[in-house]
């Protein structure tokens, strides 16, 4: 993606809370209008210097200026249309992923706990550094759950996401973390 500089962001758009404004009449584009539109993938596009750009980033350096190689900018609360500076972050790409919404296809609502046919338990397990590491797997649900969660802790997935969708989960269902010493597995 080409390269957009904090001046021409601020020359061409205004802010008001999570939305570009274009500032001056340029082509079809009337100043004071919001800028951009939706995508299919549910992001906001501008249309500027003949090439798209995702809303988010244009609002980012507006503030902060430039986008730091090998960083990306994350929407803290996973709505790709909130684009408030507030629920920005730029995080290294690793990260980032790390942030993700619960995969569509998901049947469970808990990312990294699946049901193992074979063994006829709850299998959880967590990407670290591109590969899988096991955390065990268990006869109830929960436990499995409360195993992912305490690997997003040990490998540090929380301090970046600390609402990850197993921390949901458990909050939702007991109201704090409980520790697998707590479920009984039998």
């Amino acid at each position: 993606m080409g390269v957009v500089t904090f001046k021409e962001v601020r020359k061409y758009f205004y802010y008001r809370n999570g939305w570009l404004y274009n500032r001056i009449n340029r082509g079809r584009v009337t100043a004071g209008t919001i800028a951009g539109c939706r995508t299919s993938d549910g992001y906001i596009n501008i249309g500027f210097k003949g090439k798209k750009y995702p809303a988010h980033r244009l609002i980012y350096i507006y503030h902060h200026g430039n986008i730091p190689d090998g960083y990306v900018v994350d929407h803290i609360n996973k709505n790709k249309r909130d684009n408030r500076i507030s629920n920005l972050r730029a995080v290294p790409v690793k990260q980032n992923s790390r942030n993700a919404r619960v995969k569509s296809n998901n049947k469970y609502g808990v990312t990294g706990v699946s049901w193992e046919r074979r063994t006829k338990k709850w299998h959880a397990q967590i990407m670290v550094n591109g590969r899988n590491k096991g955390l065990g797997r268990y006869k109830f649900f929960e436990n499995a759950v409360i195993a992912h969660y305490q690997g997003e802790m040990k490998y540090g997935f929380t301090k970046q996401n600390p609402k990850s969708s197993a921390y949901d989960y458990l909050i939702e269902n007991y109201g704090y973390i409980p520790s697998l010493d707590e479920i009984e597995d039998y």
